[in-house]
């Protein structure tokens, strides 16, 4: 190419250019090519486009002084232009991961093109990485006092109010009686007030769940009007019969019901999972008095029937919006058997003031993305699929699959629990509505194992000016205590931060490997491990502060043969790291 020609790239719709000027005579051009250069965006018809001299005469020619002007100017899309992402020309660290030592070199941004912005969103990137882990804290630990039981946080109120199951566990080696299990609320972790109890307890404090005894509550989210969805795995006493059942809880604690729905047979039933599906945190989110929930469900698809539950008006009224099992036909999809799916995830996504995106996230072999903007109108035939099944983003991966995802306005970001590689995935949203192929947003190194597993935990963002905080942590063991220890202490949980789900910045890194107790087949013993498990949370308060919890489980598993074959209770489920003054450096 001539000197001080230009590069057009075009959109899918062959409508939108993005034009920039070189002083590079020939050869391949990179993302460095790009760089101290006006970026000059035209608006037109194909006809307009013909020939590059015709560029000068291009209808609504407009130039920006830098690409910090262009993508403040909205025109195209956060470092978007066109449809066209610019990125960085640069191998990824993972393609390496066959001679890469673990620890031996520092993360190469995949999208080191946005950090010539100064600002986005109006604020500051986050440049200061593990930053959480350089400010002052305290780590406490709330451990019950009482033999058998444990506590596990499952929620947060708009209040700074965490709710936390108390379990029975055999934790210490005696289990603890479960018609003692409660819901409990603390603002410093420190005291706890029980707000919710057994129906088998006639006395005590807290309200009790009407005809539910052994209430481990899973997940408390809170609506715009004040109450709460609560879910909660409990023994249904008049059927005899463990399941998952999901009710509203009044904002002052002083009553609960049981949230019913309307099913596609136009009846009014219970909202329960009766094969007792775990709950994780994002198989339900709330948007103001919006919230779409769901189970995990039990990835057998002759009896898992992966419900999809929505309501607008606060849990007043529910109504099934996609059954799982109606999304493959004949065991098939995409010429593949299937024989395991459930619910990954659910992810809702304010478009404007009156559409909220729906989407449903399907794990194993049925692993897509589902969507819709029908709202509260949605049936099971609304949805449209995002096939990631057999997109692979890198030549070695078996599969990708979402664990769990946000959506951002400019696209969706989520984990894959797939072996290999460590990261957050990204799909943009196109012009036109489209969505791109899976491209990685940032990849967490080292990836010392081949095989090795991570997988999102918890997320949690405390409203649409602060930024996501999204956890990360291993999810298997080795098959030797020896290679165990290594898997702890070099493939560290991080809490990762975006605004936007394209700049990312990894703030806090798990610090927790040492020695540990650790209770196995009810001996106490000790073992090098970390606190973080899959289960893990980080939340940005009202003051300032972050709170992170270590584990969403009681339980750790640790190297042996087969592997998972030892695994171990401890109390990490019972500790969290406070880091004060968090929010200044975000």
């Amino acid at each position: 190419m001539d000197n001080n020609t230009v590069k057009i790239i075009t959109s899918t719709g062959s409508t939108n250019y993005f034009c920039v000027q070189f002083e590079k005579a020939s050869g391949n051009f990179s993302e460095s090519d790009f760089v101290g250069y006006k970026p000059i965006v035209c608006k037109g018809s194909d006809a307009d486009y013909t020939a590059v001299d015709k560029v000068a005469r291009a209808v609504n020619l407009k130039y920006y002084e830098t690409f910090k002007d262009l993508a403040e100017s909205k025109t195209t899309g956060l470092s978007r232009f066109g449809g066209y992402e610019v990125r960085p020309v640069t191998d990824s660290p993972t393609l390496l991961y066959h001679t890469q030592p673990a620890m031996s070199s520092s993360y190469i941004d995949i999208n080191s093109t946005v950090r010539e912005y100064s600002s986005l969103n109006y604020h500051n990137p986050i440049n200061q990485t593990n930053i959480f882990n350089k400010l002052p804290s305290e780590e406490i630990d709330f451990t019950p006092s009482d033999d058998g039981f444990t506590r596990i946080i499952v929620g947060k109120s708009i209040q700074d109010e965490f709710f936390v199951a108390h379990v029975a566990s055999d934790r210490k080696g005696a289990f603890g009686n479960a018609v003692y299990d409660s819901l409990e609320v603390t603002s410093d972790f420190i005291n706890f007030r029980t707000i919710l109890r057994s129906s088998a307890l006639s006395s005590g404090t807290g309200i009790p769940v009407p005809n539910m005894t052994n209430i481990k509550v899973c997940m408390v989210k809170q609506f715009a009007n004040g109450n709460y969805i609560v879910v909660i795995h409990c023994h249904d006493i008049p059927n005899n019969n463990d399941y998952t059942h999901f009710y509203i809880l009044t904002a002052d604690y002083s009553s609960i019901t049981h949230c019913t729905y309307t099913n596609f047979n136009g009846n009014t039933v219970d909202m329960l999972d009766e094969f007792n599906g775990d709950t994780y945190d994002w198989h339900v989110q709330v948007i103001g008095n919006k919230c779409i929930a769901s189970t995990y469900g039990t990835r057998n698809p002759e009896t898992d029937k992966g419900r999809i539950w929505y309501t607008e008006d606060g849990g007043l009224t529910w109504k099934l919006v996609f059954q799982m099992t109606n999304h493959y036909q004949d065991g098939q999809m995409d010429g593949v058997t299937v024989t395991q799916t459930h619910i990954h995830g659910v992810m809702l996504q304010e478009k404007d003031p009156f559409t909220t995106r729906l989407f449903v996230i399907a794990g194993e072999d049925n692993r897509n993305i589902f969507y819709t903007d029908d709202g509260i109108n949605a049936t099971d035939t609304s949805w449209k699929v995002i096939s990631i099944r057999n997109q692979l983003y890198y030549p070695f991966q078996v599969f990708v699959q979402v664990s769990n995802g946000y959506a951002f306005p400019d696209c969706l970001v989520f984990s894959s629990d797939n072996p290999g590689v460590a990261g957050i995935y990204r799909i943009n949203v196109l012009d036109g509505g489209n969505y791109s192929n899976i491209e990685m947003a940032h990849e967490l190194l080292p990836n010392h194992f081949y095989g090795t597993y991570y997988c999102g935990a918890e997320m949690s963002r405390r409203d649409n000016k602060s930024p996501l905080l999204m956890c990360f942590t291993r999810e298997n063991c080795r098959t030797t205590e020896a290679e165990n220890e290594i898997l702890n202490r070099e493939h560290k949980a991080r809490v990762i931060a975006s605004y936007d789900g394209f700049n990312w910045t990894e703030v806090w890194t798990d610090d927790t490997y040492g020695n540990h107790a650790v209770y196995i087949d009810g001996t106490e013993t000790s073992r090098n491990y970390s606190l973080c498990t899959r289960g893990m949370g980080a939340w940005l308060l009202n003051n300032g502060d972050v709170v992170i919890k270590y584990s969403g489980r009681e339980y750790v598993y640790f190297g042996g043969s087969p592997i998972y074959s030892v695994m171990g209770r401890d109390n990490a489920s019972c500790k969290v790291r406070i880091i004060h003054g968090a929010e200044k450096y975000l």
